[in-house]
């Protein structure tokens, strides 16, 4: 009879770090347990304590383990972004969005100043002292209200899923955003279409990419995200004018469709860029990377040493692209061409203005929301100045 294995010990529980926000977790029969900040030793303590009476039921925890009614504001936070953030703002193609930093930049006074104090004792008053911080570090009104809606959000989230009391998230709706001229929150400047012999005055001192992508813009008013993501897949090219559909848009999970038509113009940007593989993006990063390092060799002035030449290409870890253009980059990339070109700088939405202001100005506000997108004609109104000089003309004639 053959000796029977002897059974591996099974392994300990351990507090790990929560790198999200920052706490000590513990993690048990597949729950999470958060216990504080992971730089202060009463956390790790409590997490510890928390093991070893784990153990000593028989690996058991105990039948009344939620700490919904005495919860932390910390635990409410991490509980938050791990079951609701994390998976939910994302793209159709799993790109993530850009609410998550949002959520994080405007959570992170909260976890400040009260992230230790109960939930159910969490009042407005604490609340008007995170807007407060907010104040002291100079956001713009606009944005202080747009965070202190999102952690107004957790809190109905919790409430939601029994780990906060109803009247918290109740009193939370009570206090009043801040409005414009009352408050001493600094005002943000509107954003204005940029003049097109600025546009062009870039067009030399960037990529061809970016040239591309800029020209596009001008031309269809198209959004920084959606036109940094076209593949040969999502184009349209079976009729006279091509049309667009981006795989991912800012309202795509509100169910709505967009689609971009590209006239013969705007055909002639795209086409030396189109590529046999239909998952291949458009305006590749790399590919400029790649064509930029080949003109700097050709125009280095000392010969290359036989070592160097044996030396395989590769590229830095720093200097890593992707497979395509981010918003980001897309705009700091029209930045240093502004900065090359002599001119004031300019963001990528200031082309978007600019082309609904011109739309709006030849063919009417029906047909600059229907181009670009928008599903009232108010948010049109936005994007499309009215000129002041139209204006001064029928004030000449008529007034």
């Amino acid at each position: 009879m053959s000796a029977t294995k002897p059974r591996r010990p099974r392994r300990l529980p351990q507090p790990t770090h929560h790198k999200p926000s920052g706490q000590v977790r513990v993690r048990l029969q597949g729950k999470d347990h958060y216990f504080g900040r992971w730089d202060d030793e009463d956390s790790h303590s409590r997490a510890l304590e928390f093991i070893g009476c784990y153990l000593a039921n028989g690996r058991q925890l105990p039948a009344e383990d939620s700490k919904s009614n005495d919860l932390e504001v910390d635990d409410l936070l991490a509980t938050y972004w791990e079951r609701r953030v994390e998976g939910y703002y994302v793209h159709p193609d799993d790109r993530p969005t850009s609410e998550p930093a949002c959520i994080r930049s405007a959570l992170r006074p909260l976890h400040e100043l009260f992230g230790s104090k109960r939930v159910s004792e969490f009042t407005p008053q604490d609340l008007d002292l995170v807007r407060r911080k907010m104040l002291s570090e100079h956001l713009a009104r606009t944005t202080i209200n747009g965070y202190i809606n999102r952690i107004r959000r957790v809190f109905r989230w919790g409430t939601s899923q029994g780990l906060v009391p109803v009247t918290v998230s109740q009193t939370l709706c009570t206090m009043e955003s801040l409005a414009k001229g009352r408050s001493k929150a600094r005002e943000t400047t509107p954003v204005s279409p940029v003049p097109l012999n600025d546009v062009e005055a870039i067009l030399p001192h960037v990529s061809c990419e970016v040239a591309a992508m800029v020209q596009l813009m001008v031309l269809t008013g198209m959004r920084p995200g959606e036109v940094t993501i076209m593949r040969v897949r999502d184009l349209d090219m079976s009729t006279p004018v091509w049309e667009y559909r981006p795989a991912a848009h800012k309202t795509s999970w509100r169910g709505k469709e967009r689609f971009v038509m590209l006239g013969p113009k705007a055909q002639a940007i795209v086409r030396p860029f189109l590529r046999a593989a239909p998952n291949a993006y458009l305006f590749s990063p790399r590919a400029a990377e790649e064509r930029r390092g080949r003109r700097r060799s050709d125009l280095r002035n000392t010969p290359l040493r036989p070592p160097q030449e044996r030396r395989p290409q590769v590229a830095s870890p720093n200097t890593r692209r992707g497979e395509h253009y981010s918003t980001a980059s897309l705009r700091r990339a029209i930045q240093r061409g502004c900065s090359r070109a002599g001119i004031s700088r300019f963001a990528p939405n200031q082309i978007r203005h600019s082309a609904a202001t011109a739309i709006r100005r030849r063919h009417g506000i029906d047909a600059a929301q229907q181009v670009l997108g928008h599903a009232s004609p108010d948010t049109t109104a936005i994007y499309a100045e009215s000129t002041r000089q139209r204006v001064s003309e029928i004030m000449l004639a008529d007034g």
